[in-house]
């Protein structure tokens, strides 16, 4: 099972990796709140985006399996 979740996995990131290249035309950034503005490669936009979702789910998941460990330790006698 742990085999399947690393082929899908590299799969997926494989994918994006493959859709980000081929985009490579340039956007401009605009942070809203800040008045700069970035021309970068839409690749580099797609990357770093997916990139930190995945962090914010495994830090999600992550703080998630800690609390359901803490509450399971508080429950046994």
């Amino acid at each position: 099972m742990r085999s399947l979740k690393i082929v899908i996995m590299v799969l997926i990131a494989l994918l994006v990796t493959l859709f980000a290249v081929n985009n490579s035309q340039t956007v401009t950034f605009d942070l809203w709140p800040f008045p700069q503005k970035f021309d970068c490669m839409l690749s580099l936009v797609i990357l770093v985006s997916f990139s930190l979702g995945a962090l914010i789910a495994g830090f999600i998941v992550w703080v998630s399996q800690i609390t359901k460990g803490l509450l399971t330790c508080k429950k046994t006698p």
